[in-house]
């Protein structure tokens, strides 16, 4: 990267990426302890919590290193109750018949600690029978929650492809010791943004990147004609994807929205990324060109405010403007309307991407 251009502040980046948001969501290695009437067994699993509210289960592994059995559940969590979520599961019992266990359970988010469920689970067996229920427990411990970093450079129209190419250019030629799962940069169709879109696999890898590879990839950090804004340091909340076509796949984005809103609290943050969920999870139809959406939150600035990405996948820029034109009225979405007061909107963009580098 270039001189003679406006420098974030020294340290902002290196701050922003350990100020870490409590997550549920990520995967989980986790010991599950059932109580039977022949004693306690305990096997070791792994849970996997997604943005989507649904749990996937890997049973323990045999020495090809294959489950004996895969599950799946869902899982909710309320935003006034801060660490507390309830999941449900299902999975096959061993046997060649299709019976299968069911468990219910409550846990508890312990930052920095993994967490901590208990319920009951119930056998349903193929002839109709049920026995239970049982006590189990479930203790997860080394999670790994996905980290996403927002960065933005603000620029001018003329400018602004050079800037991009810039930025896929600093992370094509250095060999970073700890690289994101996939970089992504978009531009905005106004000509004024670029975005530096950074998917890492957990916060650990971000970690050690921020002290020992953000400088061999950015250098001084600047770059000719562009301003930049401290990073914006996320992890996934809620994500909700349109139903796939007739091939299994959804068409890829014309358009991406990025995104951000400051709030005075991480419940009223959850709460309003939940309500937008759910009126357009209820709305009568589908929202014409809408592809995906995806709320992130970050950690609590000193004051306790937090900063939502909201971050849309649409087909094309008209999408976008006609659902912001023709606002949808039902319940749910005026419910979303209760939030507004307090809500600080930071910058919006319609966006198309640069250039993408998986780096796996």
């Amino acid at each position: 990267m270039t001189p003679h251009a406006t420098q974030v502040p020294q340290g902002a980046d290196e701050g922003s990426a350990l100020a870490l948001p409590p997550s549920l969501v990520g995967r989980w290695q986790a010991r599950a302890v059932e109580e039977a009437a022949g004693g306690a067994e305990a096997v070791d699993v792994e849970i996997e919590f997604g943005a989507d509210r649904v749990v996937r289960l890997t049973g323990p592994r045999d020495e090809h290193g294959e489950p004996f059995f895969t599950g799946r559940g869902e899982w909710s969590q309320d935003p006034a109750a801060e660490g507390l979520f309830r999941f449900s599961l299902r999975h096959p019992l061993p046997g060649p018949v299709p019976d299968e266990a069911r468990a219910e359970l409550d846990g508890a988010f312990l930052h920095g600690r993994g967490f901590l469920a208990k319920g009951r689970t119930y056998c349903h067996y193929e002839d109709g029978t049920v026995t239970g229920p049982g006590a189990v427990t479930v203790e997860g411990a080394e999670g790994a929650t996905p980290v996403t970093v927002l960065h933005r450079w603000t620029t001018t129209p003329d400018r602004q492809g050079a800037v991009a190419d810039t930025l896929l250019d600093a992370w094509r030629r250095t060999s970073a010791p700890v690289s994101p799962r996939a970089i992504a940069v978009f531009v905005s169709t106004n000509g004024d943004t670029v975005f530096g879109y950074e998917q890492w696999s957990s916060g650990a890898e971000l970690r050690a990147f921020e002290k020992a590879g953000r400088r061999a990839v950015e250098g001084d950090g600047v770059i000719e004609g562009a301003e930049r804004s401290p990073a914006l340091v996320t992890v996934p909340h809620r994500s909700r994807t349109a139903e796939a076509g007739p091939a299994g796949a959804t068409a890829p984005p014309g358009c991406v929205v990025i995104t951000t809103f400051g709030f005075a609290n991480a419940e009223r943050a959850r709460g309003w990324a939940d309500a937008i969920t759910l009126a357009e999870e209820t709305q009568p139809e589908p929202t014409p060109g809408l592809l995906a959406r995806h709320f992130l939150i970050s950690g609590a600035a000193a004051d306790g405010g937090v900063q939502v990405l909201n971050h849309s996948e649409w087909s094309g820029e008209d999408a976008h403007r006609a659902f912001l034109e023709n606002p949808v009225v039902t319940p749910e979405w005026q419910r979303v309307e209760e939030f507004t007061s307090g809500i600080t909107h930071g910058p919006g963009r319609r966006c198309v991407l640069a250039g993408a580098l998986p780096t796996d």
